[in-house]
């Protein structure tokens, strides 16, 4: 037979490993121990006549005081003092009869072959009292097991595939109780990692405008007025910036309209970082699926209208950047033809000064025309990380709520399979 564990992978369909999934290793063995307890338990309020199937019983006892961590009793046994094994059903009594019991003047005392038993507290005491006298006088407690075991009779973990002092037309159930609790953690785990939601603000690698400054290299004034300096767009321009709406805190865009004082204004409830708390807390200590599922709702709503707010603020930025590209350009083309223009003016002039400084002129445009078009480089980049960070936000997003939305779906399935073993049968026709 499988272990628990790919059972409980083959129900969910999640990867359990000893660190690092939800759940691990190590929950799933709790989830298992837990199951057990459950399954006993639901079991035997419907079918207390099935105690017998869950049974366990101590080694036998030679001293006052076994201990079943308060375990339900089946029965309790006592040798009779005359052979070993020949053992007597032992009648309970209340603690308030113990002196009674061993007054050889009552008519409640216990003999060897009418004993009593009392509990105290998780301690169970027999009347005669116990002596190691070869086993004539021991005493063993037979009771509804309560240490979940595996078919060995060892501590049962993940790995396991068979129970002990339990019923193998139930362990199925265990399983099914896993695997619920396995979704359910796994379940919060999408609702932690979402609670992590943020976007960034992406800068570019570098977005510093380049000055020029025209520098008469022969200190000749007689073509100063001639030459008009291009000018320093880093004083003209402001490269555009992606914004992103803010998603954390209660004052965001997206709720910090919210009135004061309306229902459902309470910090859990106007903070988005609280919503996803408010789902585990739905998830783990309520068990209240339908709950979580409609926290789970209004989050995604609240997910598309960002993701609304975030396609806004990229619009704006796009919108920007056309304008701030075109700026460029247009500074650019001032560049070049202030070189025609110059070149023209001096393209017969001898004199070697005014062409060095026309040629220095020229030289000093290429490299600022340079130094735009890989500025336009870096904002185009910048443009691409943004687009990049808000697609992967949105993927991400839709395929985390969708694998909710399929391990909400499948737990309530499970969910209904497992209730559904515990009901009473119905006698035929007894619908009509």
């Amino acid at each position: 037979m499988a272990t628990f564990e790919l059972q409980v992978e083959a129900l969910t369909g999640i990867s359990i490993l000893s660190s690092g999934s939800n759940p691990t290793q190590a929950e799933l063995t709790q989830f298992l121990t837990d199951g057990v307890l459950d399954v006993t338990e639901k079991w035997l309020i419907g079918h207390p006549q099935d105690r017998e199937v869950f049974m366990n019983e101590t080694a036998l006892q030679v001293a006052q005081g076994a201990d079943i961590g308060g375990a339900d009793i089946i029965s309790v046994l006592r040798a009779d003092g005359v052979t070993a094994g020949n053992f007597r059903p032992c009648r309970k009594i209340s603690p308030s009869q113990q002196s009674q019991v061993t007054d050889t003047d009552s008519l409640s005392f216990a003999s060897a072959y009418n004993p009593v038993y009392m509990v105290s507290g998780s301690n169970v005491k027999v009347f005669p009292a116990p002596a190691d006298n070869s086993g004539k006088d021991s005493y063993k407690v037979i009771y509804v097991n309560n240490i979940p075991k595996d078919s060995g009779g060892n501590s049962l973990g993940y790995s396991d595939s068979a129970l002990g002092y339990f019923p193998a037309d139930k362990v199925y159930l265990v399983a099914l109780y896993a695997a619920i609790k396995s979704i359910n953690n796994n379940m919060a785990g999408i609702i932690a990692d979402l609670g992590t939601f943020s976007m960034a603000t992406v800068t570019a690698d570098t977005i510093a405008s380049p000055g020029f400054t025209y520098s008469n290299a022969s200190d000749d004034t007689s073509i100063d007025s001639a030459i008009v300096d291009i000018p320093n767009l880093e004083a003209l321009l402001s490269a555009p910036t992606y914004t992103p709406p803010k998603v954390t805190g209660d004052t965001q865009e997206l709720t910090g309209t919210i009135v004061a004082g309306a229902p459902g204004t309470t910090a859990d409830f106007i903070n988005f970082e609280h919503w996803f708390d408010v789902t585990a807390d739905y998830i783990e200590t309520k068990e209240d699926s339908e709950l979580a599922g409609l926290q789970l709702n209004k989050i995604s709503t609240y997910i598309q209208a960002y993701q609304a707010a975030m396609q806004n603020q990229l619009n704006e930025f796009n919108e920007a950047n056309v304008k701030y590209q075109a700026e460029i350009q247009e500074h650019m083309q001032e560049a070049q033809n202030e070189v025609t223009r110059l070149t023209t003016i001096y393209s017969k002039n001898t004199d070697v000064n005014i062409q060095n400084a026309v040629n220095n002129y020229r030289k000093d445009v290429d490299e600022y025309s340079a130094k735009l078009q890989k500025y336009q480089a870096d904002i185009q980049s910048y443009q691409a990380e943004v687009n990049a960070e808000i697609q992967e936000q949105a993927t991400k997003l839709q395929t985390e709520t969708a694998r909710y939305q399929w391990l909400q779906d499948r737990a309530a399935s499970l969910q209904a399979e497992y209730i559904a073993a515990f009901a009473a049968p119905q006698p035929a026709g007894g619908g009509r």
